[in-house]
């Protein structure tokens, strides 16, 4: 049997302050989860199937915080591909940055990046930016050039998600389990992304925000001399 849920001005405050987040329009989310516009401005009591579509469309979002505004917005995300298992100080009792062994694409490539422990054999030590770093990475390819260039090692710092990014900057972002190093801008589709190249002979690419893994902000590069 479908129960229902009184739906007070809070809770939809929270809807829209949720939706806000997602940067989406109300009438894109009543889309998304299968209700007719206008579903928030004159629902009374809203039903577990309803409750059920939320959660299948934004698996992100917190249930008790919407039902009851305790917690965060969002889950607790697990570690993603991108981070490390464990503190990179405890890595073999030694200190420094740990370098994942896979090579970041500045275009594209199908990779997946999977950091344990065990897989790191190399560090760089930066002491300036050591304990905000979370790893460090080298660059192939010339997409992004001539900033970034093949060679190049970048040293990121994960950040939450895509409200924390600041438009037109370069990330490394992971995308279907594929690292690109790219500048993201806004899209008019709100669902979406779009991932630009400082080199003009690459085209833009336009991806989903649901099939966004992990985003790490550039902290700073660094050139070794062979």
């Amino acid at each position: 049997m479908q129960a229902n849920i009184n739906v007070n001005s809070k809770i939809k405050d929270r809807l829209l302050k949720f939706i806000k987040l997602k940067s989406i329009s109300v009438n894109q989310f009543h889309k998304n989860i299968g209700v007719g516009n206008g579903y928030l401005s004159k629902v009374t009591s809203i039903g577990s199937d309803i409750i059920e579509s939320i959660v299948e469309n934004y698996p992100e979002i917190n249930v008790e915080w919407l039902i009851t505004g305790d917690g965060s917005i969002l889950k607790k995300e697990p570690q993603t591909d991108m981070e490390v298992k464990e503190p990179y100080e405890t890595y073999g009792n030694r200190k420094g940055i740990p370098v994942i062994p896979q090579s970041a694409q500045a275009g594209f490539n199908t990779f997946d990046i999977s950091v344990y422990s065990k897989n790191i054999d190399q560090y760089l030590n930066v002491p300036v930016i050591h304990e905000k770093a979370d790893f460090a990475i080298k660059i192939e390819g010339d997409s992004m050039s001539p900033r970034y260039t093949a060679g190049t090692y970048i040293i990121c710092k994960n950040i939450t998600g895509i409200t924390e990014v600041r438009w037109e900057r370069v990330y490394l972002i992971l995308v279907n389990h594929a690292p690109m190093l790219k500048r993201i801008y806004p899209s008019q589709n709100g669902d979406t992304i779009i991932l630009r190249s400082d080199n003009p002979l690459y085209r833009d690419i336009e991806v989903l925000r649901s099939d966004i893994n992990s985003i790490a902000q550039i902290l700073a590069t660094i050139y070794l001399e062979n």
